[in-house]
């Protein structure tokens, strides 16, 4: 990728996150843009999904959606503060997914190198912060909570709203389906081919390039906003 083509990606992708955080211009541009429209809150969305990229938003929606006997409208993967706004708003339960900065900001650059570790660790404090004030009207959902026991997540999520959601039983051979829906939609993206460095599932092949970003990420240099985002992770952590 040459500079003036990433300076035109990152410049994009600020100006979508900076505008996310506003409901009304986001939404309203959105409309006029967008191809996805379902993946946004609406007056017939059940439950919104929502958080920083690789924080296991595909795991959540898929082992959701997997578990219920009916089909629930479900709003997800905008990764905009906006999205949790408008559900508070509306009154929509809510689960915000949230993964430690470090192994977040890291995956996420593996995805999109053209990011850089500035503007993704800019993007975590920014999503994050923009959020707490919110904290009391949606449910935290850690990554490893949504790993170890994302049935847990849903009775958590029943139990603060009341709703009937059944509950994902967490065992191998689900945790295996919902990983196998994972890489048939990355397949039809990539024409027939994973790639590993998108597949929202555990990838060897990944953990290997995120060894030097997160040596990056520790570094001296980056310990002011990592600081920050990590006391935005343990404010948001704080018990139900």
């Amino acid at each position: 990728m040459n500079r003036i083509t990433r300076f035109f990606k990152v410049s994009l992708f600020v100006i979508q996150r900076v505008l996310g955080s506003r409901p009304f211009p986001y939404f309203f541009l959105r409309r006029l843009i967008t191809s996805k429209p379902e993946l946004a809150a609406s007056g017939k969305t059940e439950l919104v999904i929502e958080g920083y990229p690789r924080s296991a938003n595909s795991f959540s929606v898929v082992a959701f959606e997997q578990a219920q006997e009916r089909e629930v409208k479900i709003a997800h993967h905008l990764h905009v503060p906006a999205q949790v706004i408008r559900g508070v708003q509306r009154g929509i339960p809510i689960v915000v997914l949230l993964r430690e900065p470090v192994s977040a900001v890291a995956s996420l650059i593996v995805r999109e190198p053209a990011l850089g570790i500035r503007v993704a660790l800019w993007d975590y404090i920014h999503f994050h912060r923009t959020i707490r004030r919110y904290r009391d009207s949606f449910l935290i959902a850690r990554f490893e909570d949504i790993t170890d026991d994302f049935g847990r997540v849903i009775e958590r999520l029943n139990n603060k709203w009341g709703t009937q959601f059944q509950v994902f039983d967490h065992n191998e051979e689900n945790v295996a389906r919902a990983f196998a829906r994972l890489e048939s939609l990355e397949s039809g993206r990539e024409i027939g081919e994973i790639n590993e460095d998108r597949v929202a599932r555990p990838s060897g092949q990944r953990s290997e390039k995120s060894a030097s970003i997160r040596a990056q990420l520790l570094s001296p240099a980056c310990a002011k906003r990592l600081n920050q985002a990590r006391e935005l992770y343990d404010s948001l952590c704080k018990p139900d």
